[in-house]
This record gives structure tokens, C-alpha cells and sequence, in this order.
């Protein structure tokens, strides 16, 4: 599904729910279902280095949709690589992302608060 999305996003012109809905689609982190229902680590990490190509505008969603994808869950088998953690950290920072989506690439943060 997201191979189908990901051409169809396009810097300034790309309506929130999209970017939201790449979110969903790629999370480490699921709202609901089972862990073994989510895209593999390796398939994420081509999506990022992919999306990470095009000139986004600080005011698209991609970089709060990818912190969401790439958020650290403490799973080895669901968390992205340290290599691409440390690619990520640079860009989220030039797209002028909020220092929690930082923050949740590196460190577990629950989705939901207790």
C-alpha cells in the first residue's frame, strides 16, 4: 500500500490525512492489531531513505509522519537500525520537527500516557 502512496506525496501539495495514513501504514507502533502485522524494519528504512530525497517544505507533515513510522518501540525486531537513527536525527532537525518526534526515535516513549 505505502509503495503505491509514497509517489503519490508531493512537497506543498500534499493534503495532511495522506502523510497521517503513511504514518499508520508504517508504524513500529500499532493502535491496534498484532506486532507481527507490522512492515518490517528493512522496508521502512527504504521508505525513509526514499522520502528523505525529495525537497520537503518545513510546513509538510513528512517529518512528523516519519519520526511516527521510525518511533523507537524497544523491540529489536520492530526498531529501525542506529545507522538510520543517526541519518534521521539531522533531517527531522533541517524540517524544523517538534523535539518530541525526535525524541521518540531515540527513546521509548508510549503512544499512549498512563
Amino acid at each position: 500500500m505505502a509503495k503505491k502512496l509514497i509517489p503519490q506525496l508531493k512537497p506543498g501539495k500534499t493534503p495532511h490525512q495522506m502523510f497521517w495514513a503513511l504514518s499508520r501504514i508504517g508504524a513500529r507502533e500499532l493502535l491496534y492489531g498484532s506486532v507481527d502485522k507490522v512492515i518490517p524494519a528493512n522496508e521502512v528504512e527504504k521508505w525513509t531513505n526514499r522520502v528523505m530525497k525529495i525537497r520537503w517544505e518545513p510546513k509538510d507533515q513528512m517529518a512528523v509522519a516519519l519520526a511516527q513510522i521510525l518511533r523507537k518501540t524497544g523491540d529489536r525486531i520492530r526498531d529501525i537500525s542506529p545507522e538510520t537513527v543517526q541519518t534521521v536525527i539531522p533531517w527531522l532537525g533541517q524540517m524544523k520537527a517538534p523535539q518530541k518526534s525526535l525524541d521518540m526515535i531515540q527513546t521509548v516513549v508510549p503512544i499512549f500516557g498512563l
